[in-house]
C-alpha cells in the first residue's frame, strides 16, 4: 500500500477503537490515540531509514504487539498519564493495521520470520484495487457503530 492508502486505512481502525473506547478515555485522550494511530500507520515504513531491507524487521507484527505490551506497562507502571498510554497504544496498532494492509499485497510481509512472507494478494500497491480494504474498514466502523448504538453499555 501507499503512504497515503495506509493513512486512510488507519482512519476506520482508529474510530472503531474510540467508538468504544472514549466514555473511558476521554476526548483528550482519544485524540492523541488517533494521531498517533495515523502516524503509526506509516510507522513500519520510515523506521527503515533506507538502511533496512523493505517489509523485514520493521513489518514484524509481533515486534508491534510487544511494543504495545512493554510501551502500556512502563506507562502504567510509572504513573504516567493516560494520554501517554494512548499515544504509544495508537502508534502500536497503527503499525499493526500497515502490516494487515500490506498482507493483501502481492509482495506480502513476514509474519514470524523476515525469512518469509505471506500474501492474501487481494489489491496490488499504488493501484486502485487499494480501495478494497479501506472500503472494508468502513462498513466494519458502520456495522460496529449500529452495534454500539443497539448496545450503549458496552
Amino acid at each position: 500500500m501507499t503512504k497515503k492508502s495506509h493513512k486512510r486505512f488507519a482512519y476506520p481502525w482508529g474510530i472503531i477503537v474510540i467508538l468504544f473506547m472514549y466514555p473511558a478515555w476521554g476526548i483528550i485522550a482519544s485524540i492523541a490515540f488517533f494521531i498517533a494511530m495515523v502516524m503509526g500507520s506509516t510507522a513500519p515504513d520510515y523506521l527503515e531509514f533506507g538502511r533496512i531491507k523493505h517489509r523485514t524487521f520493521t513489518h514484524l507484527p509481533w515486534l508491534w504487539v510487544f511494543c504495545y505490551a512493554l510501551g502500556v506497562s512502563v506507562t502504567s507502571h510509572f504513573d504516567m498519564s493516560l494520554i501517554a498510554s494512548c499515544i504509544v497504544a495508537g502508534i502500536c496498532l497503527g503499525a499493526i493495521s500497515h502490516w494487515v494492509g500490506d498482507l493483501g499485497t502481492p509482495m506480502g510481509v513476514p509474519i514470524l520470520s523476515t525469512k518469509k512472507r505471506y500474501s492474501l494478494n487481494m489489491w496490488k500497491t499504488g493501484h486502485i484495487s487499494e480501495i478494497k480494504p479501506i472500503i472494508m474498514a468502513w462498513l466494519a466502523v458502520i456495522a460496529l457503530a449500529g452495534f454500539k448504538v443497539l448496545h450503549p453499555d458496552l
